[in-house]
């Protein structure tokens, strides 16, 4: 029963690793007072930022009303505009492409429901999930639990891999 016990633990120990990263944090702003454009009834603002490299990127955005609508607009290398509409509350994933020939990559424009005091926005890096470099060490474990199945079931016994002399 222990090479089941030792096949768990090492499933444990490389999923476990495998999906343990730390996420950058490139932006942590909190936008209050007169930096809010309200309107009937409603409070829009915008951030700027810029994207060191290209990749997945998690929005965060905390408001006291989770009624919101979030539209990132991306300037482009040619002087162009896109724009995506996030309608899914306090937070989203985007894919962003970094752009060096601008010092602002991204505007992020929130609309909120409701008349608000402040409106925070962090976005940080998606950690990539190394999970495929750990998959050859779970399968050499469960391998290893097989074999060891696999001997005691053919009553082969542990003293005949004994060095002779040592039993």
């Amino acid at each position: 029963m222990s090479y089941l016990k030792s096949a768990a633990l090492a499933a444990a120990l490389t999923l476990g690793t495998a999906f343990g990263g730390h996420a950058a944090t490139i932006y942590d702003e909190t936008t209050s007072g007169t930096d809010l454009f309200t309107f009937g009834g409603s409070t829009l603002t915008a951030f700027s930022f810029d994207v060191p490299v290209s990749g997945d990127y998690l929005f965060e955005v905390s408001a006291p009303s989770e009624d919101m609508i979030s539209v990132l607009y991306s300037f482009g290398t040619s002087g162009t505009t896109s724009y995506a509409a996030y309608n899914s509350g306090t937070s989203f994933v985007a894919t962003l492409t970094a752009n060096v020939d601008s010092a602002v990559d991204y505007l992020l424009a929130i609309y909120v429901d409701g008349i608000v005091s402040s409106i925070s926005l962090t976005v940080s890096e998606v950690p990539a999930v190394p999970l495929p470099a750990g998959l050859p060490l779970l399968a050499g474990a469960l391998a290893l639990g097989g074999i060891v199945a696999r001997r005691r079931k053919t009553g082969t016994a542990d003293t005949d891999l004994a060095v002779p002399g040592m039993v």
